[in-house]
């Protein structure tokens, strides 16, 4: 026995929508410019395949605008409590952390100071071995019934630095190893701003192009 679920699109709406944009396509691919008037009609074409983007943008929205409120209303009253349970866990992350840590330095000065009386003969080497078998050794692992804890050791990166704090050398460095994004929609926008053609800016190039926009 299958489930069948039943979908919110009205389809009959949309294979209408379908049929004449078939139509529409088969225009384009045929469509040949050669005076005004075929100008004219195909001005025309496009304004009512506009008409029509509209039409889909309208259908398409009568389904999507009040599902996206309810996603939106689910995912507001849900966001305390997700950030609740993210700040509980760190916060008893970090408390065990510092507790692992607190005993790691313990343990690692009981053990320096072990080995710096040895290094001065106060203590024999084999007195020294058998203290430090004695330190009680920092777990990583912690289990329980409910479930376990791993610590371990994670490499962190801390930018130290603002990009404009870099050398030059460093920055060309940095861009030629892919750490540097170039930022295209910035530099467009600063190159068209010039209001110049050619290239305006290093590496970005102004043309004027012929555009047609439709108005319906």
């Amino acid at each position: 026995m299958t489930d069948k679920t039943t979908s919110p699109v009205d389809e009959k709406a949309v294979a209408v929508v379908e049929k004449r944009l078939s139509k529409a396509e088969a225009y384009a691919t045929d469509l040949v410019i050669k005076d005004d008037n075929d100008q004219k009609k195909a001005t025309a074409a496009l304004s009512e395949l506009n008409k029509l983007g509209d039409e889909i943008t309208g259908q398409k929205e009568e389904l999507t605008k009040p599902l996206n409120k309810v996603l939106a209303a689910i995912r507001a009253r849900y966001k305390p409590v997700e950030s609740a349970h993210a700040n509980a866990i760190r916060i008893i992350k970090g408390k065990l952390i510092s507790y692992h840590d607190a005993k790691q330095r313990e343990a690692d000065k009981e053990a320096a100071r072990i080995a710096a009386r040895a290094a001065k003969g106060t203590i024999k080497p084999e007195t020294a071995v058998r203290k430090m078998d004695e330190i009680a050794p920092v777990e990583k692992n912690v289990k329980t019934d409910a479930g376990a804890l791993q610590y371990k050791k994670v490499p962190k990166a801390t930018i130290t630095k603002e990009v404009t704090d870099l050398t030059d050398a460093e920055i060309v460095a940095h861009a030629r190893a892919g750490y540097l994004a170039w930022n295209e929609t910035a530099v467009k926008k600063a190159a068209l701003a010039t209001g110049k053609e050619g290239e305006v800016l290093a590496g970005v190039t102004v043309t004027i192009e012929t555009q047609a926009a439709n108005i319906r």
